[in-house]
Order: structure tokens, then sequence, then C-alpha cells
């Protein structure tokens, strides 16, 4: 996972994004790898979740009444860590930055 996309998915809590990226210049390294083990400890400390549905989608908003309407549900509900560990760093940061993530894309992971 690169720094700027951890940087997407913590962004809103503050106090994880803060301890992890406090002095860290995010334009100049944002592109950098980070270590699999700091990845698992930052998101473990989130309390985002994610949802996966009948339509295999990756979401972060649990069933609401236009996927109700159209007869999708919730299959599974995952934590930051367990769906990183699923389906990888950039669907998680898709999830973020377009609100779902296509799972049986080429590149998903399952």
């Amino acid at each position: 996972m690169k720094i700027w996309q951890l940087c997407a998915v913590l962004l809103d809590e503050t106090l994880i994004f803060d301890n992890f990226f406090h002095g860290i210049d995010i334009v100049e390294k944002g592109r950098d790898d980070i270590e699999d083990e700091l990845v698992l400890d930052a998101l473990s400390r989130s309390s985002k979740r994610y949802y996966v549905t009948s339509h295999n989608y990756l979401r972060l908003m649990p069933e609401d009444d236009y996927l109700i309407k159209r007869g999708i549900y919730l299959k599974e509900e995952l934590s930051a860590v367990a769906a990183y560990k699923k389906f990888g760093g950039n669907a998680i940061t898709e999830v973020i930055d377009y609100g779902c993530f296509d799972l049986s894309k080429d590149d998903a992971i399952t």
C-alpha cells in the first residue's frame, strides 16, 4: 500500500492519522510503499467497517433504502484490517474515493 492510500483511508480519523503521519511530507513521500506491518497496525485502530454486497461490491455504507429496493443485501461485514487482507489496499482506497469497489474487477484480490 502507498502512503497516499493509507492517508486517504484514515484522513477522517484524525488521531490515527496524526499518530502515523505527523511530520511526513505527504506530497513528497506519498508514492512510497509502506511496510505491511505498519499498514496493519494503522488499520487495526480504525473504526471503519466495510461491507460486501450481494451484487459483489465493497462499500462503507451499510444497507440503505436504495439497495433494499433493488434487492441488494449485505453478505459480509469486515473491519478495515479484514477488508485490506481480503481485498487489498487498492480496493479499500477506491471505496473511500468513489463510495464502492467492484469486486469482480480483474485487479480485485479475493
